[in-house]
């Protein structure tokens, strides 16, 4: 194995050919030294040949082909956005521009940001507020472009699952993030109504596959039979009378990001700490 070698102590001072020594040179020449303190000797001096000489190593995360799309350094942007203000203040300027197609519909970017606003009030009418998770089982109809915006708007998290989880599966991933509120597709919810039953689910709003099309008329509506259950339409219905919704900053995402993060810490000390009691 090659710990210490007049090459591999050289590899500091290294420069690439034809390159400025910017981080990308530097995390590359990192990446190097760890790989080659792995490496047989007589490979590991191969590798940092071709280094030297500015020609590929074979290894990807050393080459790192992508770099040559990144022009000058990458820096970060002083205003963070979320997800919702980087699509709604990013096309002001283009209110009447297609935002999406959808079997023979088409929805500008002004509508995108009505119907965003509009579910966003009834997650809230729903008691879904900051920091929580809403489930999404759907597929890519324009509903579910406005639930992930929308819950990106009032800083809550979409928790986008697919439905081809077995009933253990789901009820895991929805207890875990505490999800109470679920929007499903009617194509997918007889495949996990068993299991969205055995889940803390409390509301269950039904998108028609075809509800945002013109053809929608052509295809069958699910009609609820349960309590919970509600209609896309109705759902945003029992929200338009609310108050228009705050807009949470990307600031703010973050802090609460920072806590889950601790939380979840937290409880892995604990889990630790119990099965390290148990052991003595």
């Amino acid at each position: 194995r090659l710990t210490k070698h007049t090459f591999y102590d050289k590899i500091g001072t290294v420069k690439t050919k034809g390159e400025n020594m910017v981080s990308r040179d530097k995390e590359r020449l990192e990446e190097l030294k760890k790989l080659m303190s792995r490496l047989p000797e007589d490979e590991a001096k191969v590798v940092f040949e071709k280094f030297q000489r500015g020609e590929k190593t074979g290894y990807p995360h050393i080459d790192m082909p992508w770099g040559k799309y990144h022009i000058g350094e990458y820096e970060e942007p002083e205003n963070k956005k979320t997800v919702y203000q980087e699509v709604h203040f990013n096309n002001l300027d283009q209110p009447k521009t297609t935002a999406l197609e959808f079997f023979m519909s088409k929805i500008n970017y002004d509508q995108l940001s009505k119907n965003i606003s509009k579910t966003a009030k009834s997650f809230e009418e729903y008691g879904v507020k900051k920091g929580d998770y809403v489930t999404i089982i759907s597929a890519g109809i324009p509903e579910t472009v406005y639930s992930f915006y929308g819950l990106s708007k009032i800083g809550a998290v979409a928790n986008l699952m697919g439905y081809y989880f077995d009933d253990k599966g789901l009820v895991e991933r929805i207890n875990d993030c505490e999800s109470d509120l679920l929007i499903v597709m009617d194509k997918f919810y007889p495949q996990i109504s068993n299991a969205i039953n055995k889940s803390r689910i409390k509301n269950i709003v039904v998108v028609p596959t075809l509800n945002s099309s013109l053809l929608r008329i052509l295809g069958k509506t699910y009609k609820p039979e349960k309590s919970n259950e509600l209609l896309w339409n109705q759902f945003i219905k029992d929200g338009k009378d609310r108050e228009e919704t705050i807009t949470v900053d990307y600031t703010q995402v973050e802090q609460l990001e920072h806590q889950r993060v601790f939380y979840y810490q937290m409880i892995a000390f604990k889990i630790q700490y119990m099965l390290i009691e148990n052991l003595v």
